[in-house]
């Protein structure tokens, strides 16, 4: 499998960005329109409820644990690739969530507060190399395409139902081509995590949103 190519593409789009504007006009987008209002924080809800595995309403490291255990059956890979991911994606909960957890588990109000708090230059920043590893994780073959088998599997390992993984794809496949490049994903990335367009298509990335 070939490894570092969307993380060297993240790096290289930050390295190019003189400011904020000059980096969201390099990913392809221009708003951060209604960042921290009520229906963005709908939509991190949605996304902890997401991370949150077992749904007891912590997110805990062995959350993303059983997230690659079940990523790795569902995808069949063998023990030595499922263990790379294990690793993976428990080191992206320490990177994301490690300091916010050394008082107790995240719940799902220090999750909302501790993103809005980063204030939007960071959390744009964040927000590309999170979800940079997600697509590294779904690009199995390291082409840089995704297409809908890959995406339904990581999906699916969320506990995602096919069909809410039919609409998370259409969410970000906006342009029905079938397949899902990092741009586009990127830039739905973006758009779920950093504004409130309550008629963007990029709000189902994660299925319907909570309360």
């Amino acid at each position: 499998m070939v490894q570092m190519q969307t993380g060297s593409r993240v790096q290289a789009i930050i390295k190019v960005s003189t400011n904020l504007f000059d980096f969201l006009h390099a990913i392809g987008t221009d708003t951060l329109a209604g960042f921290g209002d009520e229906f963005w924080k709908r939509k991190v809800r949605t996304f902890f409820a997401v991370l949150d595995t077992d749904h007891d309403g912590k997110l805990v490291e062995d959350d993303y644990g059983d997230l690659a255990d079940r990523y790795s059956e569902i995808a069949k890979f063998d023990e030595v690739e499922g263990k790379r991911i294990n690793r993976k994606l428990r080191g992206i909960f320490q990177q994301y969530h490690g300091e916010l957890i050394k008082n107790g588990p995240l719940t799902v109000e220090g999750f909302v507060e501790s993103i809005k708090e980063k204030g939007q230059v960071e959390n744009v920043k964040t927000t590309v190399q999170w979800f940079g590893l997600f697509f590294d994780l779904m690009d199995i073959k390291g082409d840089g395409v995704i297409n809908k088998e890959a995406y339904a599997h990581f999906c699916n390992a969320f506990q995602l139902s096919p069909a809410v993984a039919e609409l998370s794809f259409k969410a970000v496949d906006v342009n029905n081509i079938g397949l899902i490049v990092f741009d586009d994903y990127l830039k739905a990335a973006l758009a779920y995590m950093t504004d409130s367009d309550t008629k963007s298509p990029h709000n189902l990335f994660w299925g319907p949103l909570q309360n």
